[in-house]
């Protein structure tokens, strides 16, 4: 092991356990001085995953997403898209991540909102990613029909 392998594991140790971990405890104390009935449901949420109960954390995903909605915290809220994703629940995926994005103010003219497409045409990109390959944009496939 070359003194660069073990530099860049040291690297990845300091920032999963010591960065990380202190920046995320930083904004639940600031979540729990602002928000405290949001920020007990989100601890009570990461500890249901923590136990890997997914049916309870499917029951208490909408209501700690709608809280996180009406408080405005798009970190949280961006969570709960992508907890909602890995839940599959892709529906509120992706309700979600569009109301987020709302939220931020990074809506773009070409979005699609749910309105009648039928005069139109419709453009789909898939864009292959490093981690996620194509896989992301299959799991939205099904909406072509919706639209």
């Amino acid at each position: 092991m070359g003194s660069n392998s073990i530099s860049q594991a040291w690297v990845r140790w300091y920032r999963r356990y010591v960065s990380d971990a202190w920046t995320n405890f930083r904004r639940h104390i600031r979540r729990g001085l602002i928000h405290p009935r949001l920020a007990w449901g989100y601890y009570v949420f990461r500890q249901i995953i923590k136990r890997r109960d997914w049916q309870e954390a499917n029951r208490r995903l909408p209501s700690l997403a709608l809280r996180a909605e009406k408080a405005k915290d798009t970190l949280l809220f961006g969570e709960m898209s992508h907890a909602a994703g890995r839940l599959g629940e892709y529906e509120y995926a992706t309700k979600w991540a569009h109301a987020n994005a709302r939220l931020r103010g990074d809506i773009r003219t070409s979005d699609w909102i749910g309105d009648d497409l039928g005069e139109s045409t419709l453009v789909i990109r898939f864009m292959e990613s490093e981690k996620q390959g194509l896989g992301i944009g299959l799991n939205m496939a099904g909406y072509v029909a919706e639209v």
